[in-house]
C-alpha cells in the first residue's frame, strides 16, 4: 500500500524539537496584542475551543480562563521502519 501522506514532511520545530516550538510561541505575541486582538474578532468567553494540532498544548494553556471547554488533539509521525 503505497504512503498516503508521501510528501508530508513534519516541522522539526513541533515533534522533534519540541523546545524550539516553545520559544518560538513564546516569542510570537510577546506583549499579548494578537491575542486580545483575536478575542475581539470572537469573543470566546464560556464557549468551547478544539484545537487541532494543538502541539504541547502552548495555545490552550493561555484559554484556561476564558473557555468552558477545551480540547488539544496531536498526532505524533513516525517514520516507517525499513
Amino acid at each position: 500500500m503505497a504512503n498516503e501522506l508521501s510528501d508530508f514532511v513534519q516541522a522539526p520545530n513541533q515533534g522533534l524539537h519540541p523546545e524550539v516550538y516553545e520559544t518560538e510561541n513564546n516569542a510570537m505575541d510577546r506583549s499579548g496584542v494578537l491575542f486580545a486582538r483575536l478575542q475581539d474578532l470572537a469573543p470566546w468567553d464560556g464557549k468551547g475551543l478544539l484545537d487541532l494540532g494543538c502541539g504541547t498544548g502552548y495555545w490552550l494553556l493561555k484559554c484556561l480562563t476564558d473557555f468552558r471547554t477545551f480540547i488539544g488533539v496531536d498526532v505524533i509521525f513516525r517514520s516507517p521502519q525499513h
